[in-house]
């Protein structure tokens, strides 16, 4: 069975059963959101930042399934600005720009996680993962199966990438998008017909 909830400005979350949060007491599939924040679902864990008195602004919740770390991991602090949820592993972004992960490392997800600051988006695929620089440029790393690592476009005029889970797109100053990585659903060679 499954269950969707929706709301204006809001995602779907889809949950096979709904599940009732023994800590919590709340039944999931859960939408939590402010104009400014909201949580994701990671598998079958639910992470998100939320602003709240009980966990602080801009900190980091997690729960759900817990068999790869991906609750129990989750980094402490309240200095953090994005989240981002892959197949078992997770993306934080600080407000420094520095990238902080967690969960399960088999094809690099955590341990090819680019050091340093001065990035300013995050995102994740099923197993790989995309990071955006203040200099528009792209770091790609993580499992890399149908090209979503390797054939990341060079240069630095992006403002924006997004993923599946095993192709990436990046969104040019001009407008214009690049895809790369799997295309067994038209997802990359769709664009050029639009």
């Amino acid at each position: 069975m499954s269950s969707t909830h929706t709301s204006r400005n809001r995602r779907a979350v889809h949950l096979h059963p709904p599940v009732q949060t023994p800590c919590m007491k709340m039944k999931l599939p859960l939408s939590i959101s402010t104009p400014s924040r909201s949580a994701l679902v990671l598998g079958s864990v639910l992470i998100g930042l939320l602003p709240s008195p009980l966990w602080g602004q801009g900190s980091i919740v997690a729960w759900g399934a817990e068999h790869l770390d991906q609750v129990a991991l989750i980094p402490g602090g309240t200095e953090f600005t994005q989240v981002a949820g892959g197949g078992y592993h997770a993306l934080a972004l600080r407000a420094d720009g520095s990238i902080l992960s967690w969960g399960w490392d088999n094809l690099g997800q955590l341990s090819n996680t680019p050091g340093g600051t001065g990035f300013t988006q995050v995102v994740t695929g099923g197993t790989h993962s995309l990071a955006l620089r203040t200099s528009g440029s792209i770091v790609s790393w993580g499992g890399d199966f149908h090209g979503q690592v390797s054939s990341a476009p060079g240069g630095t005029r992006f403002t924006q990438v997004a993923t599946g889970d095993w192709h990436s797109l990046a969104l040019r100053v001009n407008g214009s998008i690049v895809s790369w990585g799997a295309d067994s659903a038209g997802q990359v060679s769709a664009l050029l017909h639009l």
